[in-house]
This record gives structure tokens, sequence and C-alpha cells, in this order.
């Protein structure tokens, strides 16, 4: 794994000093970040040192979610810092929304749970999600899975607005 990363880190840095802007270095580490994270998925090495710090990290489904945390969250986040550093982070939809949003946003949350109080009768769901099968039994374990499936999804909306 130590290989791997100091490789990628002299290629970024190859590559960094032949961008001539801010705004090439920005986007060349996205480039990097996306496939990182499809590298790193299948990376056996990887699930070793997950599972020092992430239980059930030798699930995909566990693995992916924290990897879209650490890169598509924390990593871009970093770049967007480091590479902008004149501009405010609400130029990258990191700011407390208007109050309407936040509204809006809780009557749609209402009628999604009337949807899933309905569907949760419903066999044939309640046997296949959630996906991670350890956390069908309910408990803890399925409360930290809502919670990192919640930040890989911020994150994902992150890379993709941000």
């Amino acid at each position: 794994m130590k290989d791997f990363l100091a490789e990628a880190l002299g290629t970024l840095k190859q590559f960094g000093r032949s961008c001539a802007s801010t705004e090439g270095k920005v986007l060349l580490g996205f480039v990097l970040v996306v496939v990182s994270h499809r590298t790193l998925l299948h990376e056996p090495r990887l699930t070793a040192v997950l599972a020092t710090f992430v239980p059930h990290a030798e699930d995909w489904l566990i693995r992916k979610n924290v990897l879209d945390v650490l890169l598509f969250g924390v990593v871009v986040l970093l770049l967007i810092i480091l590479g902008q550093r004149q501009s405010p982070l609400a130029v990258y939809g990191l700011k407390l929304p208007a109050r309407r949003w936040i509204l809006f946003t809780g009557a749609i949350f209402a009628v999604q749970l009337v949807g899933i109080a309905i569907a949760a009768r419903i066999p044939s769901l309640r046997d296949y999600y959630p996906m991670f099968r350890p956390a069908r039994d309910g408990g803890a374990l399925f409360w930290q899975f809502q919670a990192l499936a919640f930040l890989s999804m911020v994150a994902w909306e992150f890379l993709n607005r941000g």
C-alpha cells in the first residue's frame, strides 16, 4: 500500500508542477480522487487497514461508503480549501440553506416517512433492505450503517455540487 501511495503521490507532484493554474491543479486532484476511489475499493490491503478502524470493513458496501466519505467528502473539501484559499466556502455550497428550503425539505421528508412506513409492511422490501445484511436485525449496527450511508450521500452531493 505504501508503494502504491508513494507512486501516486510522485505522479501527482509531477503533474502538479506541469499545471500552470490553480484550477488545473484542483481539477487534476478531482480526477485522481475519482480514479483512486475505484482503485482502492478493490485493494485487499486497504481492507486490512480499514478493519483496524471500521467494523465490518470486509463488506464491500461498508468499504465503499467509508471511501465515499473520505475521498469525496474530506479530500475534496481539502482540495477546495487549499486550491481556492481566497474564495469563501459558500461558493462551493457549504453554507446554511435559506429558511424556505429547510421548510420545503422538511415537508418532503415527512412525505417520505409516510411512504417508508407503508413500504415497511411489504415483506420482500423488509428482507432486502438495508443492503448490509448484519444491519437487518436492527439495533446499534443498523443506526451506524444508516449514519455511514448518510455521510456517503452527503459526500457524493458535495462532490457533484461543490
